[in-house]
């Protein structure tokens, strides 16, 4: 299983402790966990965080093929947790907002079937950014394309996210994120099935996943529902639950092609991370087998 994720790699800084995260990465390290071969596209710096977080990805199982260093700081985000929720302060100017890759690198990566790409918002709030992101998606082959719409302070705008869904297979979100789009995309208040039912016709989606945090997912495709219950816990912290969520629904549904399958133990890997301290927990032997099964 080939999986390319395109983002932002950076470290959260949770009291005063740094961890290595970004969303795409986070995606990427559970993937690599599960066994895919898993790439991540994006940039670090020259300084000593960047060499840890190259060591790190690489020690995680990641490939680094298309991960570069720039002459910019590697990014960091202090964050502060409130009862287990994270709320971040995401710094400017640096690796990961002006990633590069080389005209060699972005021919290669194009010469690859890709099971699933996988990408965010955030990373698209630079114009360097953009035109990587373009170039990447001209002629990429992939079944499909993972779009987590990661909404982060005021970092996004209606034609990027249209856009994106545009280029996606899969759109995720969560269900503030619902409250926040269907206005800007559709100029109302709308319900989960309405909304969703919305995106798929305008953009040609295939499933719509709207994670509601521990009551579960909602998975709406063109022509069914699928809602897959939350896992109650003990939360240690949120931080990566999402993503953990979505490495376990992409790698779950590129194996099955089932979508109630792949939001069901999304769901439970979720909740597991979020009984857990950091982004990328080591698993369970119940959660190994889970994955196995699935």
């Amino acid at each position: 299983m080939n999986t390319l994720s395109i983002g932002e790699i950076l470290w959260d800084i949770i009291e005063d402790v740094p961890h290595l995260g970004g969303a795409p990465f986070n995606v990427s390290a559970h993937l690599a966990k599960m066994g895919a071969k898993a790439h991540i596209a994006s940039s670090v710096g020259h300084d000593e965080l960047g060499v840890k977080a190259w060591t790190q990805a690489k020690d995680l199982g990641l490939q680094t093929t298309y991960l570069t260093k720039v002459e910019y700081p590697t990014g960091t985000v202090p964050v502060t947790l409130n009862n287990g929720q994270p709320s971040y302060t995401i710094t400017e100017n640096t690796a990961w907002d002006h990633f590069q890759l080389s005209n060699a690198q972005i021919d290669h990566l194009k010469t690859i079937a890709w099971d699933c790409i996988i990408f965010g918002t955030l990373a698209q709030r630079t114009a360097d950014n953009r035109a990587v992101f373009d170039q990447i998606f001209d002629g990429i082959q992939a079944k499909e394309l993972f779009y987590d719409v990661n909404l982060r302070q005021d970092y996004y705008s209606k034609a990027i996210i249209e856009s994106s869904l545009e280029r996606a297979s899969i759109f995720k979100l969560n269900d503030e994120e619902v409250d926040i789009l269907a206005p800007l995309l559709f100029q109302k208040a709308m319900n989960f099935e309405d909304f969703a039912q919305a995106c798929i016709q305008q953009f040609h989606i295939k499933a719509v996943c709207i994670t509601r945090g521990a009551d579960g997912v909602f998975v709406v495709t063109a022509d069914e529902n699928y809602d897959a219950p939350g896992t109650k816990v003990t939360v240690a912290d949120t931080v990566g639950a999402g993503d953990s969520f979505s490495a376990a629904f992409i790698y779950t549904y590129l194996r099955s092609g089932d979508f109630a399958k792949a939001a069901k133990i999304g769901c439970q890997l979720g909740a597991y991370v979020a009984s857990q301290h950091g982004a990328i927990p080591e698993y369970s032997e119940k959660i190994k087998q889970l994955l196995v099964k699935g």
